[in-house]
């Protein structure tokens, strides 16, 4: 397994579980592409499907077969809100819609956000300093703005304008209509509707994989999301470049600003006749603006 392209679509809401069928699907033997992987590993994809640059060429580059990353599976953000996309560039691949109660599920959201808003400052940053923070963190503003401002929304829709509110009435009606859209359209001999409970038996039945000793795993049990966001590969890769750019910018400013004391760089162009221009003053914003675009 690993070169036929996608061959599950997982459908169902963010906070239904998905991480335990990820755990579930990887247990399988199938290779998953999650959140974290959409949004620090393809975001540059993503973007492209957003601004509508031959999208259905980037879905294929992502899951078709023999995809660089040998994807064969799909869970959360943003594949949820593509289902349908994705089984029409994936016919032969199945669904499975994972439900849960609506009043946990709501719980659960509500106590997800309030842990993202407390670990997660990245977030924060954006809705509400994105100036600032896209200038400051040139990398990894890159991937958070498109995940506040694109992917996020397809879950939620519009966000409060404080960041730290939300309206649950709104959250569950958009719950209950993907539920619904997902079991009116989705052809039935591809769908699964499957609740945690369920356990092993009705998902290995549906893919015709047998079914494994032990229990059913559980991830992401008290906001544990956070916790695998900063062991991500992707993530940390994100956050060490992002650092060595800021301490690249940070030294190219001391060492201009010392020189500029010490006199070894002056603050006008033209220093003398043979010499029309200030080499070392252009040569230091060349380098910090590379450092903002590459490094």
């Amino acid at each position: 397994m690993g070169k036929e392209g996608l061959q599950v679509i997982h459908a169902g809401y963010c906070k239904t579980g998905t991480k335990s069928v990820n755990a579930m699907l990887t247990q399988l033997g199938y290779k998953v592409c999650d959140a974290p992987e959409a949004i620090y590993r393809h975001w540059e994809d993503w973007e492209r499907i957003a601004n509508g640059e031959k999208p259905n060429e980037v879905l294929q580059k992502l899951f078709g077969a023999g995809n660089p990353d040998e994807y064969t599976a799909c869970v959360d953000l943003p594949h949820f809100a593509f289902w349908e996309i994705l089984l029409k560039q994936f016919p032969d691949a199945k669904v499975i819609l994972a439900i849960r109660d609506e009043d946990k599920w709501a719980n659960s959201v509500v106590k997800h956000l309030a842990v993202e808003r407390e670990q997660f400052k990245e977030m924060g940053w954006w809705r509400l300093h994105s100036g600032i923070y896209k200038w400051v963190f040139n990398h990894s503003s890159r991937a958070v703005g498109l995940y506040m401002d694109w992917i996020r929304p397809l879950s939620i829709g519009a966000e409060s304008r404080n960041f730290y509110g939300e309206n649950m009435d709104l959250y569950r009606l958009k719950y209950r209509q993907h539920n619904q859209y997902v079991m009116n359209n989705c052809p039935k001999d591809k769908l699964l509707i499957w609740r945690i409970e369920d356990g092993w038996e009705p998902i290995c039945k549906f893919l015709g994989k047998p079914v494994p000793d032990g229990p059913l795993p559980h991830c992401n049990r008290l906001g544990g999301v956070i916790k695998d966001l900063e062991n991500s590969v992707d993530y940390q890769a994100m956050v060490r470049k992002q650092t060595i750019s800021i301490v690249l910018r940070l030294a190219i400013i001391a060492a201009t600003g010392y020189g500029w004391f010490k006199g070894l760089v002056q603050p006008h162009l033209q220093v003398e006749e043979s010499m029309p221009f200030n080499w070392k003053m252009l040569a230091a914003g060349v380098a910090f603006l590379f450092t903002m675009r590459h490094l």
